[in-house]
């Protein structure tokens, strides 16, 4: 009996190739997908640690800002105090013109309307502003009482020339006061060097360049002179004033008045000088004098 051949059948070529092919395809579609998943939590890492920032940054911003506020709210105040001043002097009456207080008025009620329509959260640019609306704001009150203290030195100076007696002793009693550092009155109103840090010597070379720097002409330079040696010695003011006096215009009366000024000359030695040492107990005298 005849018997039947046997077949196996094997896989072709081709086949195995699409199989390692496909395998293939899984495998790198598997790694993409991990690798897709590892950007994808570094992207949320990096949108967390992002806004992590943005709200760090927020509430740094609101401090600097709510610091800022306070800072502006102490300039605010200081500025609406200075302007209170200056309409206050408009107000009380000054020596100075209507117009210059006018002026000064104007320019406050200007800066307080500058700095008061910052915001709620002031930036740098605001607070630069508000710094500067400051710096012009003490600078207007300064002038001001600069030009009034001015005034308060220069009126009795010039009254000097004009009055005699017991007018003359109240002048320089205001003109002690004004270079003491107390307070004076003038036009109604009263003024102290002392206010100002600078106050005492802008008031010393006012006063000074009223001595020395406005002519009278030597016959009220004379005039002057012999009313001091009239009037009782002031401590720590009439020193000053005749030194001043003597260096500036002693020359110029001993040209013209000759035997008359040293007369005049002899008299602040031998009777004044003495009277002068008697208000001050304490003074020693210098070595070669009586």
């Amino acid at each position: 009996m005849p018997t039947c051949p046997s077949y196996q059948v094997t896989p072709s070529v081709k086949s195995s190739d699409k199989l390692n092919d496909s395998r293939e395809a899984v495998t790198k579609l598997q790694s993409g997908l991990v690798l897709l998943r590892q950007i994808q939590n570094l992207r949320l890492r990096e949108l967390e640690q992002q806004r992590l920032r943005e709200v760090e940054q927020e509430k740094q911003r609101q401090a600097e800002g709510r610091e800022r506020l306070r800072s502006l709210n102490s300039i605010q105040e200081e500025i609406l105090q200075i302007n209170q001043l200056l309409e206050l002097s408009g107000q009380t009456g000054s020596d100075l013109p209507a117009a210059s207080l006018a002026s000064y008025s104007s320019r406050g009620n200007q800066l307080c309307s500058q700095v008061s329509e910052v915001g709620e959260f002031p930036s740098l640019e605001d607070m630069t502003v508000a710094e500067r609306a400051l710096c012009d704001m003490r600078l207007a009150i300064r002038q001001m009482e600069e030009e009034a203290a001015r005034k308060a030195a220069t009126i009795p100076v010039s009254q000097i020339s004009t009055n005699s007696g017991s007018q003359l002793r109240e002048i320089f009693d205001k003109i002690d006061k004004l270079l003491s550092g107390r307070a004076v009155v003038s036009g109604g109103k009263s003024v102290s060097a002392s206010q100002h840090p600078q106050g005492l010597e802008f008031v010393g070379c006012k006063l000074a360049e009223k001595f020395v720097a406005v002519s009278h002409g030597l016959n009220h330079g004379w005039r002057w002179l012999a009313q001091m040696l009239n009037m009782e010695p002031l401590a720590d003011i009439t020193a000053t004033l005749l030194f001043d006096f003597l260096e500036v215009c002693g020359n110029a009366l001993m040209k013209q008045y000759q035997g008359q000024f040293w007369k005049l000359i002899l008299l602040l030695k031998d009777e004044y000088f003495p009277r002068y040492k008697l208000m001050l107990p304490g003074l020693k005298p210098l070595k070669g004098s009586k």
